[in-house]
């Protein structure tokens, strides 16, 4: 396992592209900085992980705690640079992505000097992600997750209730398992949203937009006695969950996985 950490780690660092003698000078005024640590904390511990300045990625893993990899990028002499804190708040962990400067809205606005993570989440843990343009991907993830980006792109694989936002991303969730307690949620005003289910699942969606929508499903349509807006509402085995997916503009798209629950 620490072994594939450290490879996923390698792969994720940033790679500043040059082939004249401006560019490389330019590129040698840019330095990355990669550092590791491990967080002790007990079985199903609620986290939560705000960073404004970069992506997120998640991995789900067997191990106790959490193990955290970071990429920070700075130009030589900054002053300040984007820096990651973690404590425990309100029985939570909580890992905060910052940065000291005046110009911080700059900062996050530009994307040059960011933090990204690679964060491996043990069993359990309800998951809180925030970013601004960052990415957030998560793959094999075992508990509930919450996330939200503003403009970045964001990917989901779990087992677990979802609540998934976005204002201009894209969003696509393969959802392992179906059987939550109430509702689960994907919304967005411009990004597509797709959604990928499993072959035996028995559950209710519910699929709104002014855009497309497609599906591998049979749906009943309703549209709005105002505007463009309409509801495909599908039926898969017995119903017993629900999937609510409210797009404002963007496109949805409602597909048949090739896994059943387990």
């Amino acid at each position: 396992m620490l072994k594939d950490k450290t490879m996923l780690g390698l792969l994720l660092m940033f790679i500043v592209p040059g082939d004249t003698s401006a560019q490389d000078q330019l590129d040698r005024d840019w330095l990355i900085e990669r550092s590791t640590f491990k967080e002790a904390v007990a079985k199903g511990t609620p986290i939560e992980i705000h960073n404004l300045y970069g992506d997120v990625r998640l991995r789900g893993t067997e191990d106790a705690g959490i193990d955290v990899i970071t990429n920070m990028q700075k130009r030589k002499g900054d002053k300040h640079k984007v820096s990651l804190t973690h404590e425990m708040k309100d029985d939570k962990l909580v890992l905060t992505v910052s940065y000291a400067g005046e110009e911080e809205e700059t900062v996050k606005k530009n994307g040059k000097r960011r933090l990204d993570l690679t964060v491996f989440i043990p069993e359990g843990s309800h998951l809180t992600v925030r970013t601004h343009k960052g990415l957030i991907e998560a793959k094999g993830i075992m508990g509930d997750v919450d996330f939200y980006s503003d403009r970045g792109k964001i990917y989901c694989r779990n087992k677990g209730h979802v609540v998934i936002g976005s204002r201009q991303g894209n969003i696509t969730a393969a959802m392992m398992k179906v059987d939550w307690e109430k509702a689960s949620r994907v919304e967005s005003k411009l990004g597509t949203i797709e959604v990928q289910l499993p072959s035996d699942a028995s559950l209710q969606v519910q699929a709104t937009t002014s855009g497309q929508i497609t599906t591998d499903y049979s749906v009943q349509i309703k549209r709005s006695a105002k505007g463009n807006r309409k509801t495909a509402i599908a039926t898969l085995g017995e119903g017993k969950n629900q999937l609510v997916l409210d797009n404002q503009a963007g496109a949805i798209k409602v597909l048949l996985g090739n896994w059943k629950v387990d």
